[in-house]
């Protein structure tokens, strides 16, 4: 965002000297920023849902996953040691 300000300087400047409100100008910074940032969600959303539609389940829960899980779980779980 701080890159396109910068290229947008000079607008911005014009945009003041010609009677522009603060808030006006920082409407068009804050809404052009919002814009790219709702872009960039919206396209990693889509490509994660195709690269994960394809997978369905079986990446999510194959027994490979389980184990894995299984684990990294296992300094969590306490194993009675039978000392008291």
């Amino acid at each position: 965002m701080a890159y396109s300000v910068e290229q947008r300087t000079h607008e911005i400047g014009m945009r003041m000297v010609l009677g522009a409100d603060q808030s006006k100008i920082l409407e068009l910074i804050v809404g052009q920023g919002l814009r790219i940032t709702l872009w960039g969600m919206g396209v990693g959303l889509a490509i994660a849902v195709l690269v994960t539609r394809g997978h369905g389940n079986r990446a999510l829960w194959s027994r490979t996953h389980r184990y894995h899980v299984r684990g990294c779980l296992r300094p969590f779980h306490s194993e009675p040691s039978g000392h008291e």
